[in-house]
């Protein structure tokens, strides 16, 4: 049971962010993206965590998953309700297969987090696009469905 309520803290601590504000007029701002030389999705120093973090291929490529979910999400522009909302459900689902691939994910997705929204003004345009879910809250996908959750992203699907 505290280790259910752990994910959905972790969940909704990812989804659900504070800090007012964000830089620019609601549009994308160009000062949270990170260095991506190789044009992945995910930021360089968040790839080089997840690669020191597990020598297992599927694991490295959920918590890339989860990274580059998390990427999207600050890449959109902060006005664009729909797409945040699309991109947090998203997001959820990564997280998920993160924990499914993994087991516990708790530690890689937290250093995930916490390396994404560390570069300037990241925290603050996470919390702008955050701020659309209007207190939507995305339930943790039970373990029971994370594989078929899964099977359905790489297939192209978000859930």
């Amino acid at each position: 049971m505290e280790r259910t309520n752990w994910v959905r803290r972790l969940l909704s601590a990812l989804l659900v962010a504070g800090v007012l504000g964000c830089a620019g007029a609601g549009g994308k701002d160009d000062d949270v993206v990170a260095v991506d030389a190789d044009g992945d999705g995910v930021r360089d120093d968040v790839e080089a965590y997840v690669d020191a973090y597990t020598d297992d291929p599927a694991a490295r490529d959920a918590l890339r998953d989860v990274a580059g979910s998390m990427q999207a999400i600050l890449d959109l522009p902060a006005d664009d309700v729909d797409g945040v909302r699309a991109a947090a459900q998203d997001a959820n689902v990564a997280v998920a297969c993160a924990f499914h691939a993994l087991g516990d994910a708790t530690e890689p997705v937290v250093g995930i987090q916490n390396l994404t929204l560390s570069e300037g003004d990241t925290l603050a345009a996470w919390t702008a696009r955050q701020a659309h879910l209007g207190g939507e809250v995305y339930t943790v996908i039970p373990a029971s469905e994370r594989a078929t959750a899964c099977a359905a992203r790489a297939d192209g699907g978000a859930s």
